[in-house]
């Protein structure tokens, strides 16, 4: 049997989504992104039975890096269960990379908003598509972000409101920082969200206008202030 023949027996087969759906398939981003490769009609299965499957971690590095993840976001977020969002080791420890804490904190500020931007454009493409049932929406369900900089409000507006069940921020550096109105309204809005993390990024005064509209929370953990060296130095 030809390869082309092969691969149309296997669209029809009632085995496909089971096996796309298998841990030991969705679990191996590698292994997903080769099948996206494969063919378009293989790629759209993907697309539809792994969506909200994968858990994404991104560590920041280069400009360059960012750019290609936010590309790979405009063509497979909605695969995205989980984002986690973590500093390079660059802003970890800056100085032995001759930055100043100040400049590595504005670069993971910038990543950040790339990927929020791509985030946006995502679910503008998805809105353009909805009559094309097998692309599906971006199922985001978790989203870390280690450390949450200013650029974490641009970051909480690009996720849809009412998939996100788990959400953990951490890293604001100033005592005086805090996450804007825009950032709260938003967290005040994942209708759905079980578990909130917060290290610290809220006030007192800004947990009690949010917590009030999480109505399904069942897990909140206020950690202490724990700043990562880059803020440390910079603070």
């Amino acid at each position: 049997m030809a390869p082309v023949d092969q691969q149309a027996v296997l669209l029809r087969s009632p085995v496909l989504p089971l096996v796309l759906q298998h841990s030991s398939v969705h679990t191996d981003l590698q292994a997903v992104l080769q099948l996206c490769c494969t063919s378009k009609a293989i790629r759209a299965a993907v697309l539809q039975q792994v969506r909200g499957l994968l858990d994404v971690s991104f560590t920041t590095s280069s400009s360059q890096h960012t750019q290609c993840f936010a590309a790979w976001i405009s063509k497979y977020g909605q695969l995205m269960g989980c984002l986690s969002i973590l500093p390079g080791y660059h802003h970890q420890e800056p100085s032995m990379y001759g930055f100043y804490g100040e400049t590595a904190e504005n670069q993971l500020e910038e990543a950040q908003l790339c990927i929020a931007a791509a985030l946006v454009q995502l679910q503008q493409k998805q809105q353009k598509q909805q009559q094309q049932r097998d692309q599906g929406s971006m199922q985001l369900r978790a989203l870390q972000l280690l450390p949450a900089v200013d650029s974490a409000d641009a970051l909480l507006q690009a996720v849809p409101s009412s998939m996100l069940l788990s959400l953990h921020l951490k890293g604001l550096c100033s005592p005086s920082r805090s996450l804007k109105t825009a950032g709260m309204a938003c967290i005040a809005a994942f209708s759905q969200l079980q578990s909130l993390v917060l290290a610290p990024v809220l006030s007192a005064e800004q947990l009690q206008h949010v917590l009030p509209a999480l109505t399904a929370l069942t897990h909140l953990e206020l950690q202490s202030r724990s700043c990562f060296s880059t803020a440390a130095r910079s603070c």
